[in-house]
């Protein structure tokens, strides 16, 4: 059916401080909002946070959902090939309210852009899935097998031998196992066994990209 594909996520890896404001007439009518915020990196699978620690003098409390919401949306889609942005900390530090101008959807509009220009600034990086894999192999295919997951980008943990075989227990790109049942047929002789399992995302070495 075809190459499978990977599903690749975003993160960040600086702090980035910005501040946007948008006015503009929409629909006939005046939208205006002005929105400070930071972005920053979270420890790989830390997952993201956020927080609105604005004065209400600047941001009036009830956009308070209705920024966490924007927030969540823009993180979905991110700046580098739009996956979703993961592992990512925003904070929403203020912005301005002016009586009679600014407006829910100004605000919204304007937090959107600010939340763009800050990942764009705050070194956006690709990451990709890492899979734990696992492979049974005889003794006499033992350097071949860790020579080829070498190739694959992978990195060797653990090589345990186990009555006449070895167990060998790597990290390695899921990108890089595409087609592996094959290869590790071929090299044993069909000898070989192995089982992978979703470890976590890291970063794309870009040699390899």
């Amino acid at each position: 059916m075809g190459r499978p594909q990977v599903v690749y996520r975003e993160a960040v890896t600086k702090e980035a401080r910005v501040e946007e404001v948008f006015d503009r007439d929409l629909g006939g009518s005046r939208q205006v909002g002005q929105v400070r915020l930071a972005v920053g990196p979270n420890p790989r699978g830390g997952g993201n946070t956020q927080r609105v620690e604005a004065p209400e003098d600047q941001l009036p409390t009830h956009l308070d959902a209705l920024l966490r919401q924007t927030i969540e949306e823009g993180l979905m889609s991110g700046v580098v090939l739009g996956y979703p942005v993961v592992d990512t900390w925003v904070h929403v530090l203020g912005g301005a309210f002016t009586p009679g101008l600014s407006t829910d959807l100004g605000y919204r509009l304007a937090c959107s852009l600010a939340l763009k220009k800050a990942l764009t600034e705050a070194g956006p990086v690709l990451l990709e899935p890492v899979m734990r894999v696992e492979v049974v192999v005889p003794e006499e295919f033992r350097g071949e097998v860790i020579g080829d997951l070498n190739a694959r980008g992978g990195s060797v943990e653990l090589v345990e031998p186990k009555g006449g075989t070895n167990v060998i227990r790597a990290s390695v790109p899921l990108k890089a196992m595409f087609g592996y049942s094959t290869s590790l047929r071929s090299g044993t002789q069909g000898r070989a066994i192995f089982t992978m399992q979703f470890s976590h995302y890291d970063r794309v070495d870009e040699k390899r990209r």
